[in-house]
């Protein structure tokens, strides 16, 4: 299997998709930088922020400024929800009580955090693609006869298609970490790796480095990506057509959380157990912890249904004919 592996990644990386994959993400990271470097370009003007801001610059210490920032937060229930100001406060008020004294401006550190919390959906998106184009090269190319009339059995064919998936997934995740360190760095500094902060994961305080924040955020991408390219494989060994697999890909990555939010709201109690209402685990970041949601019965759900899908695939696969 680590001969057909290698040769899935020699196909992917001598090919040209991974690469205008790569300077696309490029192009967007720079400019994300760019614009979160912009001073003012999100300033609240109005007169009550401008009172609390200025007392806020004349506070005699730091503790007193997040105190002030709070106050400030409630002002903002225009743009957040009482639940998340809550949260936000939460996360103030445990940094004064533990001394965790904020740093004063963005790093590069900071910037992978934003890159894998705002952009995941340019990993996301790049993933699908890709994963699309390993399983259907075969058939577009007419080559799946020949491929699975070799010597291998058919599921090591496809689970070494999967297994090169998750590879190139890795691979794409490390660049764009990367590259947003080095773009991040140039804008913003590389200091500060690791100066601590304060998040609330999975309803539990705690206090990590700027370094372990953004692994993390990278990480939890990751997962995401993982998950998301297993059901791609069971669409496009469903359907073989490649705009359907990129198309439901797409949809299940976007909006898969939001229908299912919909039908627990309608009484479908097991939905929370669905693979897109625990597969983002950067949606469990400074939330409020609900219920019977925890860390491992999150992953537990997550590995669960990879699994079911490409035993899925492999039964689908198995019973074509050729």
């Amino acid at each position: 299997m680590f001969k057909l592996i290698r040769i899935e990644l020699t196909k992917m990386l001598y090919g040209k998709s991974i690469w205008i994959s790569m300077v696309c993400a490029l192009a967007i990271i720079v400019g994300f930088g760019v614009l979160l470097n912009m001073d003012g370009t999100f300033d609240d003007s109005s007169e009550e922020q401008s009172v609390l801001e200025e007392q806020y610059e004349n506070a005699n210490d730091w503790k007193e400024q997040l105190k002030i920032q709070m106050e400030m937060n409630q002002t903002m229930s225009d743009v957040y929800s009482q639940e998340e100001i809550d949260m936000k406060n939460k996360i103030l008020q445990y940094e004064i009580d533990e001394d965790i004294e904020p740093y004063e401006h963005n790093t590069a550190w900071d910037f992978i955090t934003y890159t894998f919390q705002i952009l995941n959906v340019v990993l996301i998106i790049i993933v699908i693609w890709l994963t699309t184009e390993i399983i259907m090269t075969e058939y577009v190319n007419k080559t799946y006869k020949l491929v699975y009339t070799k010597s291998y059995e058919r599921w090591e064919i496809y689970v070494s298609k999967y297994i090169a998936s998750v590879i190139i997934i890795l691979l794409i995740a490390i660049a764009m970490m990367l590259m947003a360190c080095l773009v991040g760095g140039v804008i913003f500094g590389f200091d500060g790796i690791s100066s601590r902060t304060a998040i609330c994961l999975f309803g539990k305080m705690m206090s990590v480095s700027l370094g372990v924040e953004a692994i993390l955020y990278m990480s939890f991408a990751i997962i995401k990506a993982i998950a998301v390219s297993a059901i791609v494989f069971l669409v496009a060994e469903l359907t073989k057509n490649q705009m359907v697999t990129v198309l439901s890909g797409i949809v299940c990555a976007l909006w898969g959380k939001m229908l299912f939010a919909k039908l627990i709201e309608q009484g479908f109690a097991l939905g929370k157990y669905s693979l897109f209402m625990n597969y983002d685990f950067v949606s469990f970041i400074d939330v409020p912890a609900v219920k019977n949601e925890t860390l491992m019965i999150s992953v537990a759900v997550v590995v669960a249904h990879i699994i079911l899908f490409l035993l899925a695939g492999i039964w689908l696969n198995r019973r074509e004919d050729l």
